[in-house]
């Protein structure tokens, strides 16, 4: 019958086991399913055989998560000074230390290998990184943009780029 063709061509690839060892005698034991599991050939790309599949609840959770993650790596590189001659104090090199700490975090969720996942929090890292360029960068392009540099005297005009 055709059952019985199917029951055969499966009976070597399953087996029956109980989580407390408290199956029949021909039922495997945990070191015996651990053994057959780690005797099998490895699985070369997951992604063929694993999906993550996203309802509209788990997309919102997940952009409230991201959210909130980016929230607190904006915070983060907000509290962060950079210096225009490269030097920075030990609050903004910790800071800094925290906030790479906290995009690392954020990119981890990546794992999840869903396109939805990683554009989202791809997202999230860039637009927190070029905000907190773009606001350290602000008070040097003011000065540029509201003539606050003559080039008529450097060592003034050095002054004025210091306290930007």
């Amino acid at each position: 019958t055709a059952t019985g063709e199917v029951l055969h061509a499966l009976s070597g690839r399953v087996c029956v086991f109980h989580l407390l060892g408290r199956g029949d005698s021909s039922w495997l034991t945990r070191d015996a399913l651990l053994e057959r599991v780690r005797g099998l050939p490895p699985i070369g790309t997951p992604s063929s055989l694993f999906q993550s599949v996203l309802g509209s609840e788990d997309r919102e959770r997940l952009r409230a998560l991201i959210a909130a993650l980016g929230k607190d790596l904006r915070e983060c590189l907000s509290r962060c000074e950079l210096r225009v001659r490269g030097q920075l104090g030990a609050t903004s090199a910790a800071g800094f230390g925290e906030a790479a700490r906290l995009a690392a975090e954020l990119l981890e969720l990546r794992v999840v290998e869903h396109g939805f996942v990683s554009s989202l929090v791809e997202g999230e890292v860039l637009a927190a990184a070029r905000e907190s360029v773009a606001s350290q960068v602000a008070p040097v392009d003011a000065l540029f943009l509201d003539g606050g540099l003559d080039g008529g005297d450097d060592a003034a005009d050095g002054e004025r780029l210091e306290e930007a």
